[in-house]
């Protein structure tokens, strides 16, 4: 039955309707003649079919690519089904049991449809015997033989899918289905499209708008556009509003990743909030706590807010980087130095916020000593830390005091974050950085006021700045946020107006502000280009062209194969030279070849040569060994390669010893023959004797 409807689908289910109409009406009028009620089977409710979308293995493919139909509930059906369970339970006890590959998890409603309608006919046969569960049978088949039975119905699948597909494409379920498969066999970029268009098509299903957008997440991942992560953003956006996607912490967790990813800092740290306030059992609560803090680190500074407020949020990080100190898989893992820094910043920015907020009597400053003596021993362990750690290690002879100052510790942090994929921790690392970057005082005009902010500052220092600043843009701009990529971007514009990559992304992030000047000022430096090279210095330009060509001349006359000097005048002259160095080349080119032909076929002659002489020599050692003298193929190969000197002497060694086997031959054969005639000739003498006795006695007996 399964291959007649993987062979004709659509006509299998026409009939199966035609049939359970047919069946259905005959039961109704049969039950209504009699006086019966009449029998409507419940249809299954949406909650028997329900899917956990959090665990691991959430969902199986589907055992028939087809959708179920109901009807077919006569008598003779159920005889029918009970005959088939019969017959299935004596084969399973006879044989070894193995699991059928089509069965379903809906089979079970209907071997119990199937054992309510057939209880009268059970009660009077015989009690069958017990069935081996499907879990004993999916047990004891192998795993490899599963899965290639497995692989191979997937096939079966998924080529009736697309015959179906490719006709109409205008069915939602099967084109949800279908994503569904494909997201399950790990074709992302094709089940994004199939689960895409089964959304255009009116599915609202909580189950395809997550694997939707878990499809663009897994693409994003091996490389996408931005587009595809607001595509994904979408996506989730419409699963969480069903009501299973919104209480699952994984599609929660993914989904402030995505916001993350987008620049959403908000939206992500109020997810990862409600997670970590909802969800407190979550299998990543460590993973929720580390976004968690990273995104409220930012958040805080990013933001205006009084200090008591960021206090306490400073208090709290502090509390969540403690616990994720103490736990194991962290301190073993390579984020623990991630951990660490994060710590030692929030302790650091802590202690900064409790010296301002603290109420100074008159004549007397605070000193924390204690809250210092504590970052102290952070920054301790952070460098002991990163001792271990060849990216970030400090220099040689540099110790923790001075090393926790330096600015090239924290561009060494940010190289390392970054190429983690730690945005946030970059771009704290870089600010950092900066802060502790040597600040010279600007020079100023007689009115006393700045001319430019950044004038005073040597090359080495402008240089260094310069770099800072298009790290820490370029890390803006992976964090999409745009507002302080294009405040960097600036800053290196104000260090150094003519380069290039801050100009080029002023006008892509900035075209309002920055196309129409940086445009004025690249026409006006055409303009100054253009008249620097007016007509007064093109004589000159001339004349020094005319000594150029002369001195290349000269110097291809004195050393005409020289390639610098063919390249230089070559260059100048082109139309002069181009021809005949053309034509150089080409027989130059010709005589190589032919030079390296008539060495190829010499080197060729030479080795068959040498390999023809080692190999005579080792067969005439090998024919003068007494294992391999009579050796049919050293004695052929030897008569080949020198036939005057072994083809006479081996053919006259041959004949002698066809001749001494031939005499040997016949010298055993007469042997045995007279062996054999003496033999014979005794059995005939006893032969006759016997006969002659035989016929001795035979005369007495005939007279009496």
């Amino acid at each position: 039955m399964f291959l007649q409807k993987l062979l004709d689908p659509e006509d299998e289910r026409r009939r199966r309707v035609r049939r359970a109409r047919i069946v259905r009406r005959n039961r109704i009028k049969r039950e209504v003649a009699q006086g019966l009620p009449v029998r409507r089977l419940r249809v299954p409710k949406a909650s028997d079919f329900a899917l956990n979308l959090d665990e691991p293995e959430e969902w199986t493919e589907p055992k028939s690519p087809f959708r179920p139909t109901f009807g077919g509930n006569s008598y003779e059906s159920t005889q029918q089904r009970q005959t088939v369970k019969q017959i299935r339970a004596t084969a399973q006890q006879s044989a070894t049991p193995t699991k059928s590959l089509f069965s379903s998890k809906s089979s079970k409603v209907q071997s119990t449809a199937a054992n309510n309608a057939s209880a009268t006919s059970s009660q009077e046969s015989a009690s069958p015997t017990p069935v081996p569960s499907r879990k004993s049978i999916s047990r004891s088949m192998s795993p490899h033989v599963k899965a290639k039975w497995q692989e191979v119905f997937q096939q079966v699948v998924f080529k009736r899918h697309e015959e179906i597909l490719a006709k109409d494409p205008n069915r939602k379920w099967r084109q949800e289905r279908f994503g569904l498969l494909l997201f399950a066999k790990r074709e992302y970029a094709r089940a994004s499209e199939h689960l895409a268009k089964a959304v255009s098509l009116g599915a609202t299903s909580s189950l395809c708008w997550r694997r939707l957008a878990e499809s663009y997440y897994h693409m994003w991942e091996d490389g996408g556009e931005w587009e595809v992560l607001w595509a994904c953003r979408a996506a989730y956006e419409q699963a969480l509003n069903h009501v299973e996607v919104a209480c699952s912490p994984v599609a929660l967790f993914t989904y402030a990743q995505v916001l993350e990813l987008l620049g959403s800092y908000i939206g992500a740290l109020t997810i990862c909030a409600s997670i970590l306030q909802t969800f407190p059992k979550f299998e990543q609560l460590r993973e929720v706590k580390l976004r968690f803090v990273l995104l409220q680190r930012y958040q805080l500074f990013s933001s205006v807010s009084d200090t008591s407020t960021k206090l306490a949020v400073l208090k709290k990080c502090t509390e969540y980087t403690q616990e994720l100190l103490l736990d194991k898989a962290i301190t073993e893992g390579p984020r623990h130095i991630n951990v660490l820094y994060l710590h030692t910043r929030l302790n650091e920015m802590l202690v900064d916020l409790a010296t301002l907020s603290v109420s100074e009597p008159q004549g007397q400053t605070p000193k924390p000593k204690l809250a210092h003596v504590s970052v102290d021993i952070l920054f301790q362990g952070l460098y002991k830390l990163a001792v271990k750690c060849p990216e970030v290690a400090p220099p040689p002879g540099v110790k923790w005091k001075s090393w926790k100052d330096r600015s090239e510790t924290y561009t060494a942090f940010a190289e390392y974050f970054r190429a983690q994929g730690e945005n946030v921790l970059a771009s704290d690392a870089l600010s950092q950085s900066l802060e502790l970057l040597e600040a010279l005082p600007p020079e100023s005009t007689n009115s006393g006021k700045s001319t430019n902010l950044w004038r005073g500052l040597t090359v080495e220092q402008r240089d260094k700045r310069i770099a800072l600043y298009l790290v820490l843009a370029r890390n803006y701009y992976q964090c999409n946020q745009m507002e302080k990529a294009i405040r960097s971007m600036e800053a290196v514009f104000d260090l150094d107006p003519l380069h290039a990559e801050a100009r080029a992304s002023l006008v892509e992030w900035f075209p309002a502000k920055w196309q129409y000047r940086l445009e004025l000022e690249d026409a006006s430096q055409v303009q100054i280009a253009r008249v620097l090279r007016g007509i007064w210095d093109r004589k000159r330009a001339l004349l020094r062209r005319r000594e150029v060509i002369r001195a290349a001349e000269q110097k291809y006359r004195e050393s005409p194969y020289h390639l610098g000097s063919r390249r230089q005048v070559l260059r100048l002259l082109r139309d002069k030279y181009v021809s005949l160095f053309a034509a150089q080349d080409l027989a130059a080119r010709s005589i190589q070849r032919g030079a390296r032909r008539y060495l190829h076929y010499a080197r060729m002659r030479w080795k068959i040569e040498g390999q023809r002489e080692k190999t005579l020599r080792e067969l005439k050692s090998k024919h003068q060994t007494r294992k391999y003298r009579y050796n049919r193929i050293v004695r052929s190969q030897l008569a080949a390669l020198q036939p005057d000197e072994y083809e006479n002497r081996f053919f006259r060694e041959d004949c002698s010893a066809l001749r001494i086997q031939r005499c040997f031959r016949g010298e055993r054969t007469r042997k045995d023959f007279r062996r054999l005639r003496d033999a014979r000739r005794q059995q005939l003498q006893r032969q006759n004797e016997a006969a002659k006795r035989i016929q001795r006695f035979l005369p007495e007996d005939h007279s009496r």
